[in-house]
């Protein structure tokens, strides 16, 4: 090249179409939510630009090909990101831009789309394309009705389970392993688990009033604290093993070792020889049950003692076991976000915790007032925050609502924000628990545990262990928040509160 001006310019041009790559590596919340994609799309965008860079001065001949390629590739990505590609073909309005981080980063990005567009529109899942539904009767209609078109993509951690994890079994091998574990997770069992559920939670909110008495001015951040307490109980309520067992701290090295955000950067290997440990421990313990049983000595109600009470015959099944351990921890990280989110919405709102308050220190009042009271700040904080979606792919072309929904395409029902639809929640946007006062809400209005074949087993231990910290935290502590931040898109993809979120906690005794 004689001049850099030159050089500059023909670098611009091929730098064009490379645009959604910079977009993601010029994000930071990009780098912190999706790590791995980022330093893929790093990858791919350094290689582009060297390769132009290489043309540019070893091979000017091949320039103007070069550049007839990338004005064409940027040409189409425009053209493919038209609101009107493919109506055509049948499929709805939206942009098809690719690696867009709206969908993440803007938490009314499909709120706004379905205004524009209407209730079904079509965007980009990072590079494959995504069919959005916001309206619970809509997504529950197409669920139901194209059911069997329709799988759910799997996480990456369910290639540790031979079968596959629960939910992305075939329905026909899905329908009988769910039979197994709706036994083990009934009501039942989470209702005698209930005491040391509660002991649990005095223990862990103890431990947050100790930690804030050291740190009176800047408080603490309960997000650790409410994992670790979490963990301790659901390691005795899936294994009946309690804080003190030898097993404890093995156990919660495997755990952090399988987690599917792989904090510590395990490699496969690793990751097995952890899930080996975990399942050494558990045929363990049924070991230990198994003597109880001989001996008279009293078994501790869990859900592994259920397993190995009420379906003996699939102690040696892979898939159950397996699936078992990483039920825990799944619903583990789910159920301690919604208790975050819980403490969260009464710091935002703190009426509600007075209300509560003084509802349970009231003489003569009922256990099942303030009961219910709890339960509607739970149902009103999973309305706003905890359920978010779900996911599926169309495993042929879908024909619904007037448009097709081609195969491979990914499908999302905006459960987030169809829980904001005016016509059924008035003011949606506002925190009134009041609002489920009395009122049933149909699966079609209200739908934050899934539904259908795919329901979620284990909303009466989530509800349960939900109103139990609502009601332990409002009836012993009062507290303060010390920082704040915007709600941030976190790990496992749901918006999360800020990471700055803390408060100073104090007994009320």
């Amino acid at each position: 090249m004689e001049s850099p001006f030159i050089f500059i310019g023909a670098l611009s041009l091929i730098a064009v179409p490379a645009w959604p790559l910079m977009r993601v590596c010029a994000s930071r919340p990009f780098w912190r939510t999706f790590p791995r994609i980022a330093a893929i799309a790093a990858g791919v965008l350094v290689a582009y630009i060297l390769t132009g860079i290489g043309i540019i001065l070893l091979l000017p001949v091949l320039l103007i090909p070069f550049l007839l390629m990338a004005a064409g590739a940027a040409i189409y990505l425009a053209w493919r990101a038209r609101s009107g590609y493919g109506r055509t073909r049948g499929w709805p309005a939206g942009s098809l831009t690719l690696l867009s981080p709206a969908p993440w980063f803007n938490e009314q990005f499909f709120q706004q789309q379905a205004a524009h567009h209407g209730p079904i529109f079509k965007t980009s899942h990072f590079l494959r394309p995504m069919v959005c539904v916001v309206s619970l009767p809509i997504g529950l209609d197409l669920l139901r009705r194209h059911d069997s078109e329709l799988g759910t993509p799997p996480l990456p951690f369910s290639r540790f389970i031979p079968g596959g994890y629960l939910r992305y079994l075939d329905p026909e091998v899905h329908q009988d392993y769910k039979a197994i574990f709706r036994d083990v997770f009934s009501p039942e069992v989470v209702n005698a688990c209930r005491h040391f559920m509660v002991d649990d939670c005095r223990e862990g909110l103890r431990a947050m009033a100790d930690a804030s008495a050291l740190e009176p001015i800047q408080g603490i951040r309960p997000k650790a604290y409410l994992n670790r307490m979490l963990f301790s109980t659901w390691v005795r309520l899936f294994l009946g093993l309690t804080a003190d067992s030898k097993d404890f701290e093995p156990l919660r090295v495997c755990y952090q070792t399988i987690d599917m955000r792989n904090p510590l950067g395990a490699s496969d290997k690793t990751i097995e020889h952890a899930l080996e440990k975990i399942t050494t421990i558990m045929l363990d313990q049924i070991g230990r049950f198994g003597e109880g049983d001989q001996t008279g000595q009293q078994v501790p109600r869990c859900f592994l003692a259920e397993l190995s009470h009420s379906h003996p015959e699939v102690l040696s099944d892979p898939t159950v076991m397996r699936n078992l351990i990483y039920f825990l921890h799944v619903t583990w990280s789910d159920v301690a976000a919604l208790l975050l989110w819980l403490l969260k919405m009464l710091s935002d709102h703190p009426d509600w915790v007075t209300k509560l308050h003084h509802s349970l220190a009231a003489p003569g009042s009922s256990e099942s007032t303030a009961n219910d009271l709890s339960v509607r700040i739970v149902s009103e904080t999973l309305r706003l925050e905890q359920s978010e979606h779900l996911y599926r792919r169309a495993l042929g072309d879908i024909r619904f609502g007037g448009f097709v929904i081609p195969k491979g395409w990914m499908v999302r029902i905006c459960i987030r924000e169809s829980h904001q639809n005016e016509t059924v929640f008035s003011s949606p946007e506002c925190f009134d628990p009041d609002r489920f006062l009395g009122n049933g809400y149909k699966i079609s209005q209200y739908c934050p545990f899934g539904a259908f074949r795919l329901a979620c087993l284990g909303q009466f231990l989530t509800r349960t262990l939900g109103e139990i910290f609502v009601r332990e935290i409002a009836a012993g502590y009062q507290w303060h928040v010390t920082d704040d931040g915007p709600r941030v898109f976190g790990s496992w993809r749901h918006w999360r509160p800020n990471p700055r979120f803390s408060v100073c906690f104090a007994s009320r005794i």
